[in-house]
This record gives C-alpha cells, structure tokens and sequence, in this order.
C-alpha cells in the first residue's frame, strides 16, 4: 500500500492510526510505503516531516517527494491517499480523503486474501 500524506494535512494525521493499524497488523503481509507530498513551502522542511513522522508513529519508509516527481508518476493530487496494489503490482484500490477506513480495509483484507489463494 502506498500512502500519501503532508504534514500541513490534518486529515492525514487523524487517519494516520489507522494506517499505522494496518502496517502492524498485516505486518507480515502487507508493504506499506509512507509518500510525504508537500503542498506548502513549509512542508518542504525535512525536519518537520521527521518530527511529525515520530509524533505520528509513523515507522515505515517515507518518500520525501519534495519535486512531486512520484506525485506526478502516480497522477495525485491528494492527501491523504492509498494506493493497494496486489502481489503482482496490479493496482486495485484507490481511494482519497480521510474517511472511509473501513472501506480500506476491506480492500486490503480482500487483496491479501486473493494473494494467499495465489501461493
């Protein structure tokens, strides 16, 4: 899963729990890829990003994306958002904004299930 976010972006750190829930949870089968997308000036401070990452339990690998150049590759323009892409880097889920976790997670759930059928 690959996940977007800003730390000027109050949306993304009231959903960040529950992406930190799903990195944990499906620890074992589950990738997720934290992409910091800055949408200010002051977003581009690196030490913010790293200071916000820590307040926010955010240990998986960050993508400091301050060109926009994997912003660009995926088409984003919003945060936070996620990206589900199956074992076979198929992408199957998109979704934007900070509601409908649950929506989310039943994609995911429904991925890693199709994923173990295939092994």
């Amino acid at each position: 899963m690959i996940h977007f976010w800003s730390v000027s972006c109050h949306l993304c750190k009231e959903a960040m729990p529950q992406v930190n829930e799903f990195r944990d949870r499906y620890q074992h089968e589950l990738n997720v890829v934290a992409v910091h997308m800055p949408r200010s000036e002051k977003d581009l401070d690196i030490e913010l990003v790293k200071q916000t990452a820590e307040e926010h339990g955010i240990t998986q690998p960050i993508l400091i994306d301050n060109e926009h150049k994997i912003t660009e590759a995926f088409e984003n323009q919003y945060v936070p958002a996620y990206y589900v892409f199956d074992a076979e880097g198929k992408l199957r889920h998109f979704q934007a904004g900070g509601s409908g976790m649950k929506m989310l997670e039943k994609r995911v759930t429904r991925v890693l299930e199709e994923n173990q059928k295939t092994e």
